[in-house]
C-alpha cells in the first residue's frame, strides 16, 4: 500500500505492509519544492517520490494539506434534483456566486444524522488534481483515495479512538499543517463540523527567525532541537516567568493558535445548542512539539492529546524512531545542513506525528 501527501513545502511518500492490526513503514521518501517551478509542476516532483520508494505496488492513496483542499458544511433549504445544478448551487454557497465550480474537483454527500439538506462538500484545486492524476497514469498507478490531512488521521485512528469510548462524546481533532490549519468536529464518530484558519508550522519558524535574527534553516534546526513548554506548569499565563528560555520564541504563535481554537470552540457550541466538546486530539509535524498537549490542556481548559501513528503502524525492522521518521531530500547533505543542490534542508520528519495523514491515507480504503 502506497501512500503519497502533499504538503506546502514538499511531497512525501509511504510504503506500508501488512495487515490489519499488523501494518509495518517499510520505506519512505520526501522531496522538498526547491522552487516556484517545483511548485507549479508538483507532477515532476510526484514521479521522483514514486520511483524512489521502489514499490511493486500500483494503488495509491492520496493525502492533501488544507492548503491544496477545503471543506464546507452547506445547508440547502431546497436541493435541486438535477445533479449538476446541485452541484453549482453547493459550490456557490461554499464560495460565493463569483466562483467558478470549473475551477475545482468537488465531491459532496449528504450528512448523516443531521438536518436535511446539510451537505459535505470537498474541493480540490483542479489543476493539481489533473497534474496528479496525469503522472499517476502515465506511471501506471490508480489512484483509490484523495482527501485531506484531518479526515485521512481520522481514519487512521478511527478504531482505536472508538475502542476507548471516545465516540460518547463530541471529540474535536486539531490538525497543524504547515500553512494553514483546522478543527474539525465529530459527533459520535460522524463528521458534523470543520473550520479551516491560516496559522501552521512555518509561523513558529517565522516567528523564531524574527526574534532570534537568524534564517530559515538554522530555525528550523532551533525548532526541532529544543524544548519550548516546562513540566508541571498549571497556569499557562505563568510561562513568562519559567525558568524555560525558549517560550518566548513562540509565544505569540502559541497564543495566535489557543485564540484560533478557541473561536471555533464556541462557534461550535452556538451550533450544537451549548454542548461542550468533551475531548481534543491533535496530529501534523507543530504537534510533535514536547508538552504542548499540556501547554494547550491548561490554556484551552479542555483535554488534549497528541495521537501517535507509532500506536497503529511499527517501522521496518529494529529502527530508531528518531532516525526512521528522517526524511530524504535530493542530492547528497553536506555539513551544513544543506543538499548539493545548495537548497537549506528544512523539509524534514521534525516527530511521528508528522506521519499520520500519509500513513492515514496509505490505509485507507478505496
Amino acid at each position: 500500500m502506497i501512500g503519497i501527501s502533499f504538503g506546502t513545502y514538499g511531497i512525501t511518500g509511504v510504503s506500508v505492509a501488512g495487515r490489519r492490526g499488523n501494518y509495518t513503514l517499510e520505506s519512505s521518501h520526501s522531496v522538498p519544492f526547491y522552487s516556484l517551478s517545483d511548485i507549479r509542476d508538483e507532477g515532476k516532483v510526484l514521479e521522483q517520490v514514486l520511483e524512489a520508494l521502489k514499490t511493486t505496488g500500483k494503488k495509491l492513496r492520496v493525502s492533501l494539506s488544507p492548503q491544496y483542499a477545503d471543506l464546507q458544511l452547506v445547508r440547502l433549504k431546497t436541493k435541486p434534483h438535477d445533479p449538476d445544478e446541485l452541484k453549482r448551487v453547493l459550490c456557490w454557497k461554499a464560495l460565493g456566486q463569483k466562483s467558478n465550480p470549473e475551477d475545482y474537483v468537488i465531491d459532496f454527500q449528504e450528512l448523516e444524522g443531521a438536518e436535511p439538506g446539510t451537505f459535505v462538500v470537498e474541493f480540490i484545486d483542479k489543476r493539481l488534481f489533473e497534474r496528479i492524476m496525469n503522472t499517476c497514469s502515465r506511471l501506471k498507478f490508480a489512484v483509490e483515495v484523495m482527501d485531506l490531512d484531518p479526515l485521512n488521521v481520522f481514519s487512521l485512528f478511527y478504531d482505536r479512538l472508538q475502542a476507548k469510548g471516545a465516540f460518547k462524546r463530541l471529540v474535536g481533532l486539531i490538525y497543524l499543517g504547515e500553512q494553514f490549519s483546522s478543527l474539525t468536529l465529530f459527533d459520535h464518530g460522524v463528521l458534523c463540523a470543520y473550520r479551516r484558519f491560516r496559522l501552521g508550522g512555518r509561523d513558529f519558524t517565522e516567528e523564531i527567525m524574527r526574534k532570534k535574527c537568524i534564517g530559515l534553516d538554522k530555525a528550523e534546526e532551533f525548532k526541532r532541537a529544543n524544548l519550548f513548554f516546562p513540566v508541571g506548569l498549571d497556569d499557562p499565563r505563568k510561562l513568562e516567568d519559567s525558568v524555560l528560555e525558549n517560550f518566548p520564541f513562540i509565544r505569540e504563535t502559541c497564543f495566535r493558535l489557543v485564540q484560533e481554537i478557541k473561536a471555533s470552540l464556541i462557534s461550535y457550541s452556538y451550533m450544537f445548542d451549548g454542548r461542550e466538546v468533551g475531548y481534543l486530539y491533535m496530529s501534523g509535524g507543530p504537534a510533535g512539539f514536547d508538552r504542548i498537549d499540556r501547554y494547550l490542556t491548561m490554556a484551552l481548559e479542555t483535554g488534549v492529546e497528541v495521537l501517535n501513528p507509532l500506536d497503529v503502524v511499527s517501522f521496518k525492522g529494529n529502527a530508531d524512531t528518531t532516525a526512521a521518521t528522517e526524511l530524504e531530500t535530493v542530492g547528497s547533505l553536506k555539513k551544513d545542513g544543506r543538499t548539493d543542490t545548495g537548497q537549506p534542508r528544512i523539509f524534514q520528519f521534525g516527530s511521528p506525528a508528522y506521519l499520520a495523514p500519509v500513513i492515514g491515507a496509505c490505509l485507507r480504503e478505496g
